[in-house]
């Protein structure tokens, strides 16, 4: 069962006394550095992914389903697929992949950039 309020963080900063941006100021989570080792680790993931995919499909394997390449890099592993796609020419001649993952990676781009945006202008970062 599931409960809110004073034991179960609706608000667990005001319980320590801060607000929220003393949490973002004193490096607390979300830490950048934390995103970053998120992103890199999910594309190498992603990277890890196609390449066996790549190999599967050389070795007539069972093959990635494709919902799942995509999967990775809407979690944020599209820079590791795409440029791996890119460098062993894995479905290079797809287009839903060469247009689908870089349309990807610019909507997370712009959805991180309005966070940080709504987080700096609040004073929260």
């Amino acid at each position: 069962m599931l409960y809110f309020g004073d034991t179960v963080g609706i608000r667990p900063a005001a319980r320590l006394g801060m607000d929220g941006g003393q949490i973002f100021r004193q490096g607390g989570i979300p830490d950048v550095l934390n995103v970053l080792y998120y992103f890199a680790a999910v594309s190498v993931i992603g990277a890890a992914v196609c390449i066996y995919d790549k190999q599967a499909a050389r070795r007539d394997w069972r093959r990635v389903p494709e919902r799942t390449l995509f999967f990775w890099a809407l979690v944020g592993g599209g820079p590791g697929v795409y440029l791996t796609m890119l460098l062993i020419r894995h479905k290079t001649l797809h287009r839903s992949f060469m247009w689908g993952i870089p349309a990807i990676m610019i909507l997370q781009i712009a959805i991180l950039v309005g966070i940080y945006n709504i987080l700096y202008s609040r004073g929260l970062s």
